[in-house]
């Protein structure tokens, strides 16, 4: 099961998730992210993970995807940030070879 609570501020977005980020629960994730940036840039989003207790293969992809776009993750357990940091240097690997496409991913602690 996912929780995924959405607070807008004036210039940031907060996307919170808590629970398992795995199955059918990342194309919940994927469709609060879909409804957050219909309104706000990426890199004003900031992905709350403190409370995401598995991330499985599609939801590390669904991560990733918003990294690419330009959103905060922010982080709380060990084995969560250990998958950010992967996909942090995924991220930073494809950015030397399309450095135009991707915009600099953020880790806020």
């Amino acid at each position: 099961m996912l929780k995924v609570t959405v607070e807008r501020g004036d210039k940031v977005a907060t996307l919170k998730l808590e629970g398992k980020l795995s199955g059918p629960w990342v194309d919940e994730a994927a469709k609060a992210w879909s409804d957050v940036i219909g309104g706000i840039a990426a890199k004003d989003v900031i992905v709350g993970l403190s409370g995401v207790t598995f991330i499985d293969e599609e939801g590390k992809k669904l991560l990733g995807q918003m990294l690419r776009r330009g959103a905060q993750l922010r982080d709380g357990r060990l084995m969560t940030r250990y998958i950010i940091n992967q996909l942090l240097q995924e991220t930073e690997d494809s950015q030397k070879k399309e450095p135009e496409k991707c915009p600099q991913p953020t880790l806020w602690n």
